[in-house]
């Protein structure tokens, strides 16, 4: 977990909120590494090493999920949404709760964990909005598929 009280005494509050939303180091996830990718002449490129460590294989720096995204014919929101969800970076109860940050248990249902297929389809809350714009044959497809 962060100690919190440590950071307050060393760094601004938008910073230590920045923090607070990463997830804190984990062994299960492996050991921290200091990453470098230096080009052909030795110089080191932010954005090669960030593309690699996004796994970007085409060499443009994204890749067709994400010109797929940026050209749906939506507002700028719900375009962001999609793109949060892709990266599984949408911030539910069951993220906060890997940051030590609450329940990971959804409010409006309770006894099930709030994750990113739970909030968009699978709550309670939401699934009459399927129900009803989605047309009974492709019903099943959506509810047996996964997010991404």
């Amino acid at each position: 977990m962060w100690n919190m009280e440590l950071l307050h005494g060393w760094l601004p509050t938008y910073i230590i909120n920045k923090i607070a939303v990463l997830p804190p180091p984990n062994d299960n996830a492996g050991a921290d590494v200091r990453y470098c990718l230096e080009n052909s002449v030795g110089e080191i490129v932010i954005k090669e090493m960030y593309n690699d460590l996004c796994g970007f294989d085409d060499g443009y720096g994204y890749d067709l999920h994400w010109k797929k995204i940026w050209k749906l014919q939506v507002l700028e929101r719900v375009r962001c949404i999609v793109w949060f969800m892709k990266h599984e970076r949408l911030l539910t109860h069951s993220h906060k709760n890997m940051m030590g940050l609450g329940s990971a248990m959804c409010d409006f249902c309770g006894d099930l964990s709030e994750t990113i297929l739970h909030v968009m389809r699978d709550c309670l809350l939401v699934m009459p909005l399927w129900l009803t714009v989605v047309h009974n044959n492709a019903r099943s497809k959506l509810f047996s598929c996964n997010f991404q």
